[in-house]
């Protein structure tokens, strides 16, 4: 008979209450885990992961940062450089240049809250939105799915969108995320998972770390971070992340891959 394997975390699917929004609504956690060394805590404000425990049950380390009340996630907006932990950006991540888009020979201005200039999806933008969940699941692959539709003109984006994000758990201590979007007017959609990764933990910063990024090329922006639609080569620059190296204190940048190799985006 064969030996079952080790059980890192208790598989479970747990649901708990985590505040209230200033609006009366609740807002919920729930925890996945996969039995095998990954457990995984989202929220229902901004589809967010809050944790990401990685390890031996009693020794494991939150690899991700995040805030443990619902309040500290709201409060965080305000700050001069929100960081959107762990949220779901939309409904465009990055810089909108101007706030303004042309989408069949119509322009559109969105709401401006980066030197005028839209960022992250507005002022409000999917981060800060309430979220419905749709499904959670137990089993070998316990996954959870978050679903949101932004109406026609939120932010003065054009169509009514909605968006559904799964997040998985597979029995190789993965962590998938999988979007879908279906809108009813053509649209800009750019969607990304906002979670800051620390292999440490919390205990310390990423002194020390190494970091490799298997790119080349950066995409070249404006100093106020707007692409310019051409590339930069990495070479002999001190974002060279071609090789391992000690983890630069700023990087914010964003790095072409080119899919035609089949491995690690990064290291």
């Amino acid at each position: 008979m064969e030996n079952s394997p080790i059980s890192y975390f208790t598989p479970k699917c747990v649901t708990n209450s985590f505040g209230m929004l200033p609006s009366g609504k609740e807002v919920f956690s729930y925890t996945l885990s996969n039995g095998r060394g990954l457990e995984a805590t989202f929220i229902n404000y901004g589809s967010t992961i809050t944790s990401l425990k990685v390890g031996h049950e009693d020794q494991a380390v939150d690899v991700v940062l995040g805030f443990d009340s619902i309040e500290n996630y709201i409060q965080s907006f305000g700050l001069p450089s929100a960081p959107y932990f762990g949220s779901i950006i939309g409904r465009y991540a990055g810089r909108i240049s101007r706030a303004e888009a042309e989408l069949n020979d119509a322009v559109y201005k969105f709401n401006a809250n980066n030197n005028g200039n839209t960022l992250h999806g507005g002022l409000k933008g999917f981060g800060r939105a309430y979220w419905t969940m749709k499904r959670i699941q137990g089993g070998e692959k316990p996954s959870i799915v978050f679903t949101y539709t932004s109406p026609d003109g939120e932010e003065h984006f054009p169509g009514n969108l909605t968006v559904e994000v799964t997040y998985t758990l597979t029995p190789d201590n993965e962590l998938l995320v999988h979007y879908t979007a279906v809108t009813d007017k053509t649209t800009v959609l750019n969607l990304t998972q906002h979670s800051y990764f620390n292999l440490d933990g919390h205990s310390q910063s990423l002194e020390g770390q190494t970091v490799q990024v298997n790119s080349g090329k950066i995409l070249q922006v404006t100093p106020e971070g707007i692409p310019t639609g051409r590339y930069d080569d990495v070479a002999n620059t001190p974002i060279d992340l071609t090789r391992p190296v000690v983890c630069p204190k700023v990087l914010d940048n964003s790095f072409v891959m080119n899919l035609d190799y089949i491995r690690e985006a990064a290291i």
